[in-house]
């Protein structure tokens, strides 16, 4: 019989039949145990191993929300939120572009996209040796509690780490969290940022507490012998939460699985009502407003118009571009305008992407009538704010 030798090419190719399903099996768990790394093919990644390594010298930024970062962190991380939108300049001050260190980026878990959104931004605005490590901080926290923090705490406890069947079984579909919310003696609480509140799910007695007086009250106990029902944007910012109510002992607690991203709107939302009452400008405080010389035309047009805008707790969010046409005025004069009314302490501003949140001085315009304990109260905070 008349043998066929196989030359080299041939043997690679019959080496690669045999190797190839393998390598789509381990291609494939990459893929599930990392789903995001196909869509940032351009971002380095790191695994722990690799970032152990790496440690003494890396920068490292958590890019998650000042309430996460304190409650889970790599050791010497620093904190630059994506979501309000000045995360590089905090990553500049620390590690500018210039520089050779490793800039390594994280966030919760392998599903978390916010590491790699910013670490992608960093490497289009000039930054070098940049990385992700998309394993999240709870790996970080098994692999090396001696570097990380939980609660306040380092090296961080292992057992206190709430396992994924514990956050589960606090989780509640809107029909048992609905039907929950006409037990007496049940606290409905929206925990959301004030700017995010344009729909709530249709609940009688939802009260609004932002996040550090909620912690306040969670941590005095306060609201331990009642059933707390609690609800978000989407679910994240109550999985962290979920570590204070633990810590301080509460046991009935639930929260709206998905937030209220996750309902449908119309039939299970509304919108929430900040037009019923008008604002109410005190005549003294714009006597002063009209007194000082500091202030030009621009500023008190913008202030008329933020004022005009006001829903919320005082709270005004503005498109920026849209402001910047509708006031006749170039991004500059906008920030100078915005600037010099917050010297003043008639307003307080921040960025958040591509809008502007305004904060009115709640004794020179108020939604409502200038009384009672709400108003005082907003008072007392905006003149700590501006730290009278």
């Amino acid at each position: 019989m008349e043998k066929t030798i196989l030359g080299p090419w041939w043997r690679v190719c019959l080496a690669l039949l045999c190797v190839m399903p393998l390598l789509g099996v381990a291609v494939a768990r990459a893929q599930d145990d990392f789903p995001l790394r196909p869509f940032y093919p351009s971002v380095s990644v790191v695994d722990t191993e690799t970032l152990l390594d790496m440690y003494s010298e890396a920068v490292i930024v958590d890019v998650r929300s000042a309430f996460e970062y304190e409650v889970a962190r790599i050791n010497k991380a620093i904190n630059a939120p994506i979501a309000y939108g000045q995360a590089l300049n905090v990553v500049r001050r620390v590690r500018p572009p210039e520089s050779g260190a490793p800039l390594v980026f994280y966030c919760n878990d392998p599903s978390c996209s916010r590491a790699f959104r910013l670490a992608q931004q960093a490497m289009g605005q000039g930054w070098e040796n940049v990385f992700v490590y998309d394993a999240g901080v709870f790996s970080w926290i098994a692999a090396a509690p001696d570097k990380a923090t939980l609660m306040g705490n380092s090296p961080a406890s292992l057992e206190r780490v709430i396992p994924p069947a514990l956050y589960r079984r606090h989780l509640l579909d809107y029909q048992e969290f609905e039907r929950l919310s006409y037990d007496e003696g049940t606290l409905v609480l929206d925990i959301r940022d004030i700017y995010h509140r344009e729909l709530e799910p249709r609940l009688r007695d939802i009260r609004n507490i932002p996040m550090e007086s909620l912690l306040e009250g969670v941590t005095n106990r306060i609201w331990v012998e009642r059933r707390l029902l609690i609800f978000d944007t989407d679910g994240d910012q109550a999985r962290w939460l979920q570590y204070f109510l633990q810590a301080n002992g509460y046991t009935d607690y639930y929260f709206l699985k998905g937030g209220v991203e996750a309902l449908e709107q119309g039939s299970r939302t509304r919108r929430v009502d900040v037009d019923t009452a008008t604002v109410t400008f005190s005549q003294h405080q714009l006597q002063r407003l009209l007194m000082d010389t500091a202030l030009n035309d621009a500023d008190w047009r913008l202030l008329h118009y933020v004022a005009g805008k006001i829903r919320f707790d005082n709270y005004a969010l503005l498109n920026r571009g849209a402001a910047m046409a509708e006031l006749g005025l170039g991004e500059d004069a906008l920030f100078a305008a915005s600037d010099r009314l917050r010297r003043g302490q008639w307003l307080l501003y921040t960025r958040v992407n591509g809008s502007l949140v305004y904060r009115v001085n709640p004794r020179l315009a108020w939604k409502g009538e200038m009384a009672g304990k709400v108003w005082m109260q907003r008072v007392r905070e905006f003149e700590k704010a501006v730290g009278r």
